[in-house]
């Protein structure tokens, strides 16, 4: 979503009268093509966008939007052909209580990180050392290069399992090849 969302904003170029409204319209249409490729899913894209990003009815149904997902969703499908994220799964008819149990702790859990996460996102200010903030301010490259050695050095000490989408890791869970 963050990819196709700079790279629609990119294209504010191409707009002789760019302005703020058409920027955030771009935007919108880059995050919700991005969802729609990666999960090749185009009907969640244009969804998404319009219960989550928009609140007036003429962004809802721009026709930047709706372009910009029915592109995405093609360009998908021409580059990966027509799949689905996790393939099928088999269910047994048999659903354990506990399972349910499990399910709503980890919903509990991960939406109080999710929480968390945004808090400190949103509040850099707050818990970012004075000197990192500084150097983020005068030295952006440099900040990012020692971000993008930290993220390197994290997934190497991890073995490489922090590495990527999780999307393999995710796969096999439910495929019961892999464990936690």
């Amino acid at each position: 979503m963050q990819v196709g969302a700079a790279l629609m904003f990119n294209m504010r170029r191409f707009f002789p009268r760019s302005n703020a409204r058409i920027e955030r319209q771009l935007v919108l249409s880059g995050a919700a093509a991005g969802l729609s490729a990666a999960f090749n899913t185009p009907l969640a894209g244009i969804v998404f966008a319009i219960e989550e990003l928009t609140r007036s009815f003429e962004v809802r149904t721009s026709g930047v939007l709706i372009t910009g997902i029915i592109i995405a969703s093609i360009v998908a499908l021409g580059l990966q052909g027509n799949y689905t994220y996790f393939g099928a799964i088999d269910v047994d008819t048999h659903f354990p209580r506990m399972l349910a149990v499990a399910v709503g702790m980890a919903t509990v859990i991960t939406g109080i990180a999710d929480g968390i996460f945004c808090w400190l996102l949103l509040n850099t200010s707050k818990w970012i050392p004075a000197p990192l903030r500084a150097l983020y301010g005068s030295r952006p490259v440099v900040f990012a290069v020692i971000c993008g050695f930290v993220i390197a050095a994290v997934g190497l000490i991890s073995g490489n399992t922090t590495f990527g989408s999780g999307y393999v890791e995710a796969r096999g869970l439910l495929e019961g090849r892999e464990r936690l």
